[in-house]
């Protein structure tokens, strides 16, 4: 059977806004990654995070991923979240890079890449508690939601990792 040749010219729609990796935070509070910073989104078992002592609480311990081995963090415990009983079997974990630096974010739920306009990120000071502003680029809304936009440079930079 033959293939109709379509006579109009194929239009390739493009997409608007930058890319951004979506997460949950919290049971109302979902933010978003640039993903120039976010490497990869994966499920592991939590077995596979050795836990390091005296750490923050925040700091779950390394994780050995393809090869090389990275710190893994609670994130919404991090940035002074409530936090949900994260599945004790497997934990989500987004991946971000800052420089050569990775780190594991572990999340409640990873929802997939969105397109966001950049443009539209409005600052969110006074709206959150201020030892969340510095990990925070400011907030988008989208469909009625308010995300966070997250700072992989700050969260990578943080004092708990610098002991500073």
């Amino acid at each position: 059977m033959k293939l109709p040749i379509l006579d109009a010219p194929i239009l390739q729609q493009k997409a608007i806004g930058d890319p951004y990796l979506k997460v949950k935070l919290a049971l109302q509070q979902s933010a978003v990654l640039p993903m120039a910073q976010a490497q990869e989104a994966i499920a592991i078992p939590a077995s596979r995070v050795t836990p390091m002592p005296n750490m923050p609480a925040c700091v779950l311990g390394l994780l050995n991923h393809k090869s090389r081995v990275i710190w893994v963090v609670n994130l919404p415990q991090m940035l002074g979240l409530e936090s949900q009983n994260l599945n004790v079997q497997q934990y989500n974990v987004a991946i971000i890079r800052s420089g050569k630096t990775p780190l594991g974010l572990i999340v409640p739920e990873i929802r997939g890449v969105v397109r966001l306009e950049t443009d539209a990120i409005v600052s969110i000071e006074g709206e959150v508690l201020p030892e969340q502003v510095p990990y925070l680029r400011g907030c988008l809304i989208q469909s009625q939601e308010m995300l966070w936009v997250l700072d992989a440079d700050a969260i990578v930079q943080a004092s708990i990792f610098t002991g500073n």
